[in-house]
């Protein structure tokens, strides 16, 4: 089962209609650079909302919100309490996100089953109070 999460404050109402949002644990860092340079490298999900909470154990790993909108959009919600300075720096500082190479991921438990495909690009970062937002 997928559990809803609050939704952020940057999206608006009419785009998470019937949309599934699954907490993760995201990797940062390319996958074709063992997690060097820019991008997704790895998500795990769903996690349960106490290590959602928690402060992540590396400085690339963050938390996140991800939904899967209209189009297979997929969009992210980098959740900003407990994520490492550095990494806010190096990732989210300059107001776009950079992705390296595609990561491919399958959350377990998503609705259908589907793998989700992070393309390479350079994406806009909306900036909000307690996320920064994403759409791939």
């Amino acid at each position: 089962m997928v559990k809803r999460t609050s939704k952020p404050e940057a999206t608006s109402c009419s785009d998470i209609l019937d949309s599934e949002w699954i907490n993760a644990s995201v990797m940062l860092g390319s996958p074709h650079k063992d997690c060097g340079g820019s991008g997704i490298c790895r998500v795990s999900a769903p996690v349960s909302d106490a290590y959602f909470q928690s402060s992540p154990l590396h400085c690339k790993e963050v938390r996140a919100s991800i939904e899967v909108r209209a189009g297979d959009r997929v969009v992210f919600h980098f959740l900003r309490a407990g994520m490492c300075a550095a990494a806010a720096r190096k990732y989210f500082s300059s107001g776009s996100f950079v992705v390296e190479s595609p990561c491919v991921f399958q959350p377990d438990h998503w609705p259908g089953e589907r793998y989700v495909v992070i393309h390479p690009g350079v994406y806009p970062v909306q900036r909000g109070r307690t996320y920064w937002t994403v759409e791939f």
